[in-house]
């Protein structure tokens, strides 16, 4: 079927991406940032109109995606590569209210969770560091980690 489809297309993507990543942990996750904002534009039309591309298969293949398919594209790049990583739900300043609204990646790199906002690190025409590797309190590290 169609999903099935889309998720093998964008699978291949993922392992091209996975094979052609630097060794060095730090430098794969910046490579996956880089390549993300590089390839995909923020799916403006789409999110107005209530009918925003989401998945890996958007973001990935046809180029365009809102939050959710950026974190969570980030999310199986660093998943096949070996990275402990996870997608959190967030409240953005865009926020109505404080409901969560937004999507980023969290990745655990030396014992230490950091968050990586790809979707805010894409500036349309080049690549921020803004929102890359944001280490996590104290409180969210035991939060996260369960203690």
């Amino acid at each position: 079927t169609e999903l099935l489809h889309q998720h093998d297309e964008a699978k291949k993507v993922i392992d091209s991406l996975v094979s052609s990543a630097p060794k060095d942990l730090y430098e794969k996750v910046k490579y996956y940032n880089d390549v993300l904002a590089e390839r995909v534009a923020y799916d403006m039309t789409g999110y107005q109109a209530g009918e925003a591309k989401r998945s890996p298969y958007d973001a990935l293949v046809e180029g365009r995606s809102v939050c959710t398919g950026y974190a969570e594209t980030f999310f199986n790049l660093c998943y096949y590569s070996g990275i402990s990583c996870a997608v959190s739900d967030c409240v953005s300043q865009y926020s109505e209210n404080g409901v969560p609204d937004h999507k980023v990646s969290l990745v655990n790199l030396d014992g230490r969770w950091k968050e990586v906002d790809v979707t805010w690190n894409d500036a349309e025409n080049n690549v921020r560091y803004d929102y890359f590797m944001v280490d996590l309190d104290d409180t969210w590290q035991k939060h996260i980690n369960g203690v």
